[in-house]
């Protein structure tokens, strides 16, 4: 599974997340994980289509006010609400650096 994964990162201009199961939400998590460890800068994009990901997208909005990431984090996703959102911000990408202090706590 791991050498389709990585066949799939390689060939990727960027990345698009539809509504699927447990297997779909590793593969996002794990490729949110290679972005900010810097190992790529394309775009993800999770449709978020019918509210499918509301309870994904309170779920990271809880982490934050955790404060178990950061702000700037934000940059490496974006929830669209339907294909037409999906293409208009792929269309619109620019890779944004993320800072690359990751690690350590952010807690207060």
């Amino acid at each position: 599974m791991r050498e389709r994964k990585a066949k799939m990162e390689e060939l990727a201009d960027a990345f698009v997340v539809l509504p699927g199961g447990f297997g779909t939400l590793e593969e996002l998590l794990e490729i949110m994980t290679l972005k900010q460890l810097q190992q790529h800068q394309k775009a993800i994009v999770i449709l978020n289509a019918k509210g499918f990901f509301d309870p994904l997208k309170a779920l990271f909005e809880h982490v934050y006010q955790q404060r178990f990431a950061k702000e700037t984090t934000r940059a490496l996703y974006h929830f669209a609400r339907d294909v037409a959102g999906a293409f208009g911000y792929l269309d619109s990408y620019v890779p944004v650096a993320v800072p690359t202090k990751w690690f350590g706590t952010v807690r207060k």
